[in-house]
């Protein structure tokens, strides 16, 4: 089994939550929506991604773009952004807003990387991982 097919299989079912993001809803309270990053999600960014021309230095906004892209929804279930909206958010964002939406997105409770660091810590038993 190749790593794709693994991580595609490891799925974190998470509630949705909300997040206020006033720089994207203007004078409105708009609520955006978002689950907890899988390994899943982390596969569609890389495929998002694929065969985009960038710099190395640039990677990082480009990906956190991507995630957003992936990851925030309305109300309703429908994305806030599509992929095509890729290019436009990375002319007209800040990379500062970027970034602060994406470590919104990265803090909430049941991040897959959340979920392996717990599995690392030594039990309490035994003092080996669990």
């Amino acid at each position: 089994m190749d790593r794709k097919s693994v991580l595609s299989q490891l799925k974190v079912n998470q509630p949705r939550r909300t997040l206020l993001i006033p720089e994207l809803s203007g004078d409105k309270e708009t609520l955006f929506y978002s689950t907890p990053i899988t390994p899943n999600d982390e596969l569609k960014v890389e495929e998002i991604l694929d065969g985009v021309e960038m710099l190395k230095s640039q990677y990082n906004t480009y990906r956190g773009v991507a995630m957003l892209i992936q990851k925030l929804e309305f109300e309703d279930g429908s994305p806030v952004f599509s992929r095509g909206d890729l290019n436009l958010m990375i002319s007209n964002m800040e990379s500062k807003l970027i970034s602060a939406i994406y470590v919104k997105i990265m803090m909430l409770p049941g991040h897959y990387a959340e979920e392996v660091e717990k599995a690392k810590k030594p039990s309490r038993k035994t003092g080996e991982s669990e």
